[in-house]
């Protein structure tokens, strides 16, 4: 193991070699590591450093058992559930608030990645405080600022949009987080950034902008094959821009053949549990919601259509309106599972669809410390892990 003692004293004196600690160690399943890495700042160092973490997250995948939650953001603290859980409050943990000082307002989720979250503080000056932060280990890394922070023109009003991204690159092992700003002044001026942040390098650099702007504020990319994902309209028709964390190049892939596009006034993309890319689209004339999955990526016709369902249909729903303007999805399952964010509620709700029949509410979950005027709330799916980065 680099970087570590390759003994370690035991209560009776004897010294263990930490190659036998490790083997030990990653035939525990993850919490006991966890209790195992608060028993002193040693262990929490050898379980939770890049090294060992990096050889149980590489057994753990193998056999497919990294369990995945999602980590909300409540804007006054953080939670963590599993969303399959039956009933849906069964396990809600309280999470400590990485930051040392100040007060949780305007912290956003900006990404995840192999356990590890990117959060920052936004402004309508760009982001500050953007740190690294694994909510299972609690481990925590300052990152640079956003390189737009405190550039944007400081204008009165002005309507900005923005994408974010965060991945990793294995060729490399580097993690790397994307950052793209459109801003339209009061005055009519448009000033667009594109920048990249390499873990690695701990620095950040300009990157070419995408063909296409994507006109969706705070529009988090969805990590698959190395690449993230956005969902881009213009006039004529939408598009999937990708952005491979590789190459650091743009490119497009193909939509979908949606129905009545033009209406779909909410549209998103998401990684279907099953490693498969996911288009939703919402109607906000008639209420439906519809799925749609790439079978073989970047393959036009292999496109399928998953379920669709109207959201007054709901079974066992009630005391929620049935616009689906305010639902977006944030966990989506083959098996017909997903997880809603409903904004004006500020609700989690879950909803089983299975074929010819009608969609069940199986779970709700009520945000009860949400900040007064805060007309969202973050929800993002992470893994547990060990993971860590070097400093």
């Amino acid at each position: 193991m680099t970087n570590s003692p390759k003994t370690q004293q035991t209560e009776d004196g004897h010294l263990l070699p930490c190659d036998i600690i490790a083997t030990a160690l990653l035939t525990l399943p993850f919490e006991s590591n966890i209790q195992f890495s608060r028993v002193s700042k040693w262990w929490h160092g050898f379980i939770c450093g890049p090294d060992f973490s990096k050889m149980y997250f590489k057994l753990a995948s193998e056999q497919n058992a990294i369990c995945q939650r999602l980590l909300i953001n409540t804007g006054l603290k953080f939670q963590t559930l599993d969303v399959l859980e039956t009933p849906l409050l069964s396990r809600v943990r309280n999470l400590t608030f990485p930051f040392k000082q100040g007060k949780q307002d305007g912290v956003r989720l900006l990404g995840s990645c192999n356990g590890l979250v990117v959060v920052g503080r936004s402004s309508n000056q760009g982001y500050r405080d953007l740190s690294l932060w694994n909510p299972s280990t609690r481990f925590f890394l300052k990152l640079p600022d956003d390189p737009v922070f405190g550039t944007k023109p400081k204008m009165a009003r002005e309507i900005s949009s923005e994408y974010y991204g965060f991945g990793y690159v294995s060729s490399v092992d580097d993690y790397k987080f994307v950052f793209v700003h459109h801003m339209i002044a009061s005055t009519g001026s448009l000033a667009k950034f594109a920048f990249l942040y390499s873990v690695r390098d701990n620095s950040w650099k300009s990157i070419e902008m995408p063909p296409r702007g994507c006109y969706l504020r705070h529009n988090l990319g969805a990590l698959l094959n190395e690449t993230l994902h956005w969902v881009s309209r213009d006039i004529n028709h939408p598009t999937i821009t990708a952005f491979d964390l590789a190459t650091e190049q743009f490119r497009q892939l193909p939509m979908p053949v949606l129905n009545n596009y033009t209406i779909a006034k909410q549209m998103g993309v998401l990684v279907l549990l099953g490693e498969c890319l996911c288009v939703w689209c919402s109607n906000p004339v008639s209420d439906d919601i519809e799925f749609w999955v790439m079978r073989e990526y970047n393959v036009r016709e292999s496109w399928t259509l998953l379920y669709k369902f109207n959201v007054a249909n709901f079974l066992g729903l009630s005391n929620v309106p049935s616009r689906v303007v305010n639902w977006k999805p944030v966990w989506v399952t083959e098996s017909g599972t997903v997880v809603f964010k409903e904004i004006n509620k500020r609700e989690l709700i879950r909803i089983e669809f299975h074929k010819e029949e009608k969609p069940i509410c199986s779970g709700r979950y009520k945000l009860e410390e949400v900040p007064e005027g805060s007309w969202s709330f973050d929800a993002i799916q992470y893994d547990q892990t060990l993971i860590s980065v070097a400093n």
